[in-house]
């Protein structure tokens, strides 16, 4: 389940790299956890910050010198963290930029929401460039289980423990209480669905892309190498 590709940097490198990733997502989700306690994990962003916490935690594991039954145990963990960061990072940082932003946020508030919704997909490009994880189109079934989750908990949430939406603007959009709109509720969730699904087709492309690429300049190596042996071999007769 994991690609042996030329990568574009050793184990070791990237092994530090995840680790600092991780750190990063540790302190972050750390702090803004005790400035919201309870309500912390009833938005969606949230919910990417902890998913990409695991992803690099795993990942960085994964890079380093264990066992071999260790390192297969990690690897199908990342068959499932992997799949699923990136389509939650892209639906989360697309619809803050384009409906979430408020403008009425403090100088404060708006760099918190800046970092979280451009470190939340910085990273994991970064990270899905970098490494060998390959993808399948069956995969796919692992970020709609967990948007299907977050929804699923979200409506339970507000329908049952009456929490408020946890964005502002469902309010309007999908009612209150007793009085919600279920044809908007269902139409959303379908969009939020289709949305993931498009966004892993994107980092299917991406990851397609990506090992083309390294497979034609193996390929290129190759054949300098296989230029130069014969550059070296016909020398050797000429100097006989």
């Amino acid at each position: 389940r994991e690609s042996y590709l030329s990568t574009a940097m050793p184990n070791s490198s990237l092994f530090y790299l995840r680790f600092v990733f991780f750190l990063f997502y540790l302190v972050w989700i750390a702090l803004v956890l005790f400035r919201n306690r309870f309500e912390y994990f009833l938005y969606l962003t949230n919910w990417n910050w902890i998913i990409g916490l695991f992803y690099f935690l795993n990942g960085f594991l994964t890079c380093a010198r264990v066992s071999l039954s260790t390192k297969q145990t990690l690897i199908n963990i990342n068959w499932v963290l992997f799949p699923t960061l990136m389509p939650f990072a892209l639906i989360v940082t697309i619809g803050y930029w384009t409906i979430g932003k408020n403008p009425n946020d403090n100088p404060y508030e708006r760099f918190i929401a800046t970092i979280q919704h451009t470190i939340n997909i910085i990273f994991p490009t970064i990270d899905l460039l970098l490494c060998t994880t390959v993808l399948r189109p069956t995969q796919i079934i692992y970020p709609i289980i967990a948007m299907s989750t977050y929804t699923a908990m979200t409506l339970i949430g507000h329908l049952v423990y009456k929490i408020p939406w946890p964005y502002s603007f469902l309010d309007n959009l999908l009612g209150v209480g007793h009085h919600v709109k279920w044809d908007r509720i269902v139409v959303l969730v379908l969009i939020l669905l289709l949305n993931t699904a498009v966004s892993y087709i994107l980092m299917y492309n991406v990851v397609f892309l990506r090992d083309k690429i390294r497979v034609k300049e193996c390929d290129d190596v190759d054949e300098e190498n296989d230029r130069i042996d014969v550059q070296s071999t016909m020398k050797g007769y000429f100097n006989v």
